[in-house]
């Protein structure tokens, strides 16, 4: 059944609907035009009636001021009407996270964040990698664990989450250790046939997302990639690997992984990069487009897009 969006606002005037959402749609008053537009703003229309072959119903759905209130994802109604906003076939585009398969590499304050959104998403399959354990001091940003998960495998929590947070069959596959290099990492996940590998790891410093790059070019899918620094954040997209510096200068301090970390700033990164990468998998359209970078300056609170060279 279509009716009017909740948020839409429909004004009747003497010759013409005023409806209104992000611009002011204005929508003369014929017959047909009133019969459309009040049955959408009452009991509404069904997919069966007349109706809907109408000019007018055809300009209110195309500019998504209308939506159907029958989901056939019924375990996750806000998102179906949530992604109703972008796509008319939300429900079927949505249907197709359960056969997604996601690699995330790291679970620390950007991919343990990430794995939270993306089980309220209900994606079912998982690759987890990380070796290290739960230490008090993750606990200002990363909110997947708690005190009684102090000295415990972050791993092992993280699968029990996705167990205790996603409806239906669950498959976690997880490695406890540390990633060396692309072959490694290859021979770890190439079984499992990822759809997309999230790089949230930040250890080795700038290599580890060089050799996921590697992969998710051998294996011809998509990698993304993101961290956090003291008062900036980014990431970006891409399956294409990114170029090593070639000239050899003297290092007189190498940088390192920043010691701070806030919980908020981690979470404006993962939430953006939790984004794309749901896009990603179904087709929508991402933030970070192909090779290029999204990084926020958390001091002026600015957002800004750049292209970056990459190796193909």
């Amino acid at each position: 059944m279509y009716k009017i969006a909740d948020y839409v606002e429909v004004l009747e005037l003497k010759d013409k609907f005023q409806i209104s959402y992000r611009n002011v749609l204005s929508i003369l008053k014929t017959r047909e035009n009133c019969k459309v537009i009040k049955n959408l703003c009452g009991t509404g229309v069904s997919k069966e009636s007349s109706l809907v072959q109408s000019d007018v119903f055809k300009v209110l759905l195309d500019n998504h001021l209308i939506h159907d209130d029958n989901y056939s994802v019924s375990n996750n109604p806000r998102t179906v009407y949530y992604f109703e906003n972008q796509f008319h076939n939300a429900d079927q585009r949505l249907s197709l996270l359960k056969e997604r398969r996601v690699c995330i590499l790291g679970l620390g304050g950007i991919g343990s964040l990430i794995l939270q959104y993306l089980c309220g998403m209900g994606i079912k399959n998982y690759f987890l990698i990380d070796y290290d354990q739960v230490e008090e001091s993750n606990l200002n940003r990363q909110f997947i664990y708690s005190r009684n998960d102090i000295g415990k495998n972050k791993i092992d929590i993280c699968k029990k989450y996705v167990y205790e947070h996603v409806l239906g069959a669950v498959n976690v596959e997880t490695f406890k250790g540390k990633i060396y290099s692309s072959d490694q990492f290859q021979s770890i996940v190439k079984n499992f046939q990822p759809s997309i590998i999230v790089c949230a790891a930040d250890k080795p410093q700038d290599k580890i997302l060089h050799e996921a790059h590697k992969v998710g070019k051998e294996l011809n899918i998509p990698v993304i990639g993101g961290g956090v620094g003291p008062d900036f954040g980014n990431y970006s997209f891409s399956d294409h690997i990114v170029k090593k510096n070639k000239s050899n200068p003297k290092i007189l301090h190498k940088r390192e992984v920043t010691y701070g970390s806030f919980g908020p700033t981690n979470g404006c990164v993962a939430a953006l990069m939790a984004n794309d990468i749901v896009m990603t998998l179904i087709d929508g359209k991402r933030w970070a487009e192909q090779n290029n970078t999204i990084a926020i300056d958390f001091n002026n609170l600015k957002i800004y897009k750049f292209g970056r060279n990459n190796e193909k």
